[in-house]
C-alpha cells in the first residue's frame, strides 16, 4: 500500500518544519519530504527536532529527506568531492535523527574545466559516472549504519534548462535509464536504491518504461503531472494518464511524495492531487 505524501513546499508556505508536519498530520497525511535546508540547526533546533520526530511517530507519518539540488556528487573537483562526502554522512545522520527513511539525491551535472553544456564527450560523461558511483560507494555504510536508504533520482537529460523554480540547471550525467540502474547495481549496497520522479520520467523514456527498468531497486517515488515539458505540476491539471497507471501505483510499498511546485496555493494544491490520487486509488493507497 503506498503512503501519500506532501513535500517540503508546504513548510515555505507555513513557516516551519513543525508547522509544516502539523499540517500533514491535521490533513490526514501520512508522509513527509523534507529539505535538506530545513534540517540545520537554525531551522530545527535539537529541542524542535525531538519535537518534529515525536509528531510524526505518534501520528504515523514516514518521512524522507531530501539533498540539497546544488550538491554534485559527479564532481571532478578535488576540493568539493570530499566536503560533499562529508556534508551527505552528515545529512544522513540529521535524516536518521529525525526518523526519515529515504535520502533523495540527484546525479546533478556533469563539471570542470572547459566543460561546454551539451559538448561533453562520452569519455569525460563516463568518468562522471564512475565518480558518482563511486560517490554512492563510499557514502553506502553510513546510509546502512544509520538505516536510511540513498535514492538516487531519475532526470530527464537536460543539459543547461531552466528548472520549475526558474534556475538554471543541467542533468548531464546519467543520459539511460539502464545508466542509472547501472549505477545502483555497480553501488552494491541495500542502502542505495532508486527514487522515480514520475514527472521526469514523462520527459525522458516514459513513466511505464520507468517503472519497469526500476522495479529491482525502486524504493521511492516523486508523483506529479506533467504536459511532457513542464512537470511538477498539480496533479489532474496536465496529462499524465494517473488512472492508467493505478495497477503500478497500487501495489507499491512504501512513499509516493507529491513533488508540487506552484507559487499560489501549494496546500490547495497538495490537498487536491491527494484527493485526486485516492479517488483512483481507493483503499489501495493511504
Amino acid at each position: 500500500m503506498p503512503t501519500i505524501a506532501v513535500s517540503g513546499g508546504i513548510i515555505r508556505q507555513m513557516g516551519t518544519p513543525v508547522k509544516g508536519l502539523q499540517f500533514a498530520v491535521e490533513h490526514g497525511f501520512y508522509g513527509m519530504e523534507i529539505g535538506a535546508r530545513y534540517l540545520t540547526p537554525e531551522q530545527l533546533p535539537p529541542e524542535e527536532s525531538r519535537r518534529f520526530r515525536s509528531i510524526a511517530a505518534l501520528n504515523g507519518v514516514d518521512l524522507s529527506v531530501h539533498a540539497p539540488l546544488d550538491w554534485n556528487p559527479a564532481t571532478f573537483s578535488p576540493e568539493l568531492r570530499p566536503r560533499l562526502l562529508g556534508e551527505i554522512r552528515a545529512l544522513l545522520q540529521r535524516s536518521a535523527e529525525i526518523g526519515a527513511q529515504v535520502l533523495v539525491l540527484h546525479a546533478a551535472a556533469v563539471d570542470g574545466p572547459g566543460i561546454v553544456r551539451g559538448q561533453v564527450p562520452e569519455s569525460v560523461r563516463a568518468s562522471a559516472i564512475e565518480r558518482l558511483t563511486s560517490f554512492l560507494q563510499e557514502s553506502a555504510p553510513t546510509a546502512q549504519a544509520l538505516g536510511v536508504v540513498i535514492g538516487l533520482e531519475n532526470l530527464p537529460y537536460l543539459p543547461g534548462v531552466q528548472d520549475a523554480r526558474g534556475i538554471e540547471r543541467s542533468y548531464d550525467v546519467l543520459k539511460t535509464y539502464e545508466e542509472l540502474v547501472q549505477v545502483v547495481r555497480d553501488a552494491a549496497s541495500p542502502a542505495v536504491r532508486i527514487t522515480l520522479d514520475i514527472g521526469h520520467a514523462d520527459r525522458a523514456e516514459g513513466i511505464w518504461e520507468a517503472f519497469q527498468a526500476f522495479a529491482p531497486y525502486l524504493r521511492h517515488i516523486h508523483i506529479h503531472d506533467s504536459d511532457g515539458r513542464q512537470d511538477h505540476q498539480e496533479i489532474g491539471l496536465a496529462k499524465v494518464d494517473f488512472k492508467g497507471l493505478s495497477d503500478l501505483l497500487a501495489p507499491f510499498p512504501h512513499m509516493m511524495v507529491m513533488e508540487i511546485i506552484v507559487q499560489d496555493d501549494p496546500a490547495g494544491a497538495a490537498i487536491r492531487s491527494r484527493d485526486r490520487l485516492k479517488a483512483i486509488l481507493g483503499n489501495a493507497a493511504r
